[in-house]
């Protein structure tokens, strides 16, 4: 039997949004918190903060604090709404009850090219 070729590692980057980090690679699809644009608009992360992958055996670049000239481009496809969160509050003794629910939008986004 033939081996099979080895894998070239695809390339990845770690970038930043509004205080959380994300591992993407051409292709993914991630939920972001809501993002302001419409469905199949482009939306461009400039803050890349590692980029690795490529090469077999390629040393990752990890920015100080971010990669220069590299940025994550993505596609909006749409809206989506995260798990209804169900909050109950109560006092004992006191007949105080509070019961409220809570769903997060979110903005689902396809990570479409990362320049370098």
């Amino acid at each position: 039997m033939a081996a099979a070729a080895p894998k070239t590692p695809r390339t990845y980057a770690v970038f930043e949004d509004r205080g959380h980090r994300h591992r993407v690679a051409a292709g993914d699809r991630l939920l972001l918190a809501h993002l302001p644009g419409a469905s199949g608009s482009e939306v461009r992360f400039e803050k890349v903060l590692l980029l690795g992958g490529g090469k077999a055996g390629a040393v990752p670049r990890v920015g100080k604090p971010t990669v220069a000239g590299a940025s994550v481009l993505g596609v909006i496809e749409g809206e989506v709404k995260g798990e209804k969160l169900k909050i109950y509050k109560w006092r004992r003794r006191e007949n105080y009850h509070r019961r409220i629910g809570h769903r997060q939008k979110y903005t689902q986004v396809r990570i479409a090219k990362i320049l370098q």
